[in-house]
């Protein structure tokens, strides 16, 4: 489910993203489509960038009710050409950003 279908049902929004840009783009989609929605930045394998975005969220329309953890990374490689350090990215990036977001 895309963000701007929970807000079409009255939920608040806040667009997550590594590139605050990115982030701020979405959320003024959502916005233009008669949203309420804030863009933060957000790198999902820090602990303290979880910390800042809930608690913009949080003074932007009170507590959190509803997580869509969905942060991936991808390399358009084969395995053969995948280095440690993209697989790191990868597993960091979807396994400890799950974790870190749902983490109380």
């Amino acid at each position: 489910m895309r963000a701007g279908s929970f807000a079409r049902e009255g939920a608040c929004i806040c667009v997550a993203d590594l590139y605050l840009d990115k982030a701020e783009d979405a959320a003024s989609d959502i916005a233009a489509g008669g949203g309420r929605a804030i863009g933060v930045q957000l790198d999902v394998q820090r602990s303290n960038g979880w910390a800042n975005a809930v608690a913009e969220t949080e003074q932007a329309f009170g507590p959190v009710s509803i997580l869509c953890n969905n942060a991936g990374a991808d390399f358009r490689v084969s395995f053969d050409e995948q280095t440690e350090e993209m697989w790191n990215l990868v597993l960091g990036t979807i396994l400890t950003g799950s974790f870190l977001g749902t983490k109380p």
